[in-house]
């Protein structure tokens, strides 16, 4: 059996136990900075706001976490399926969750009971509720 370098780290145990000491360092190197990109912050940090999306007779609950600084719009893309359009002014909404703006009806958003139009620019509170209405 040979005992050089090149059996040592490409035929042997120890590539496991190299690739695992890199990749336990690259999570712990990277792993703040990747927290932080997809908004899962690592202190835990996170506030609860309550969406109701209202639709034919029917009225959807989602709790939800969320970090702070999340927009109404962000929430909502969390808890249904979205269809919008994307305007100089902003996101329009087309659908939500397969409803979609046709024949006179649309959706309308409220939040803490009051109505708003330019929900994706509105950052949301902890202890928000926000009301999706299709009209």
């Amino acid at each position: 059996m040979r005992y050089d370098f090149e059996y040592f780290l490409f035929k042997s145990d120890f590539r496991y136990m190299f690739a695992g000491l890199i990749l336990a360092f690259l999570l712990f190197a990277f792993g703040t900075q990747f927290n932080s990109i997809t908004g899962m912050m690592i202190s835990g940090e996170r506030m609860g706001v309550v969406m109701r999306i209202d639709y034919y007779g029917i009225t959807e609950v989602h709790e939800l976490s969320l970090a702070p600084g999340t927009t109404v719009f962000d929430a909502l893309k969390e808890a249904a399926y979205v269809e919008y359009e994307i305007y100089e002014e902003g996101e329009k909404i087309t659908g939500i969750d397969e409803i979609f703006n046709e024949d006179g009806h649309a959706w309308t958003c409220m939040i803490n009971g009051e109505s708003v139009t330019d929900f994706e620019k509105i950052k949301l509170r902890d202890g928000d509720e926000i009301r999706m209405t299709y009209v």
